[in-house]
């Protein structure tokens, strides 16, 4: 499961998260690749990976970060929403 710690400002981010992100459409193959491919792209994008394991990697940034780098679009509400702490 992908999940922010707000502490620490570490998201461990899924393969499959990762997946869902990645939206572009032409390069479709890429999601059949490892999470290294998508550990790379975010240290391009100037990102901080801490480790990479089988099925996640763990990265300093928060879940809009993420989104940008991954889907190359501007953060959805759906994803913006998730980043409010929840007061209840």
């Amino acid at each position: 499961m992908s999940e922010y710690n707000p502490e620490t400002g570490i998201y461990e981010l899924t393969k499959s998260k990762a997946d869902s992100y990645y939206n572009k459409p032409h390069d479709e193959s890429i999601k059949a690749q490892g999470i290294d491919y998508y550990a790379e792209l975010l240290k391009r994008a100037g990102l901080k990976v801490i480790s990479v394991h089988e099925d996640s990697l763990r990265v300093k940034a928060n879940q809009v970060q993420l989104w940008e780098v991954l889907s190359d679009e501007p953060p959805a509400w759906e994803i913006l929403l998730d980043e409010v702490p929840n007061n209840e």
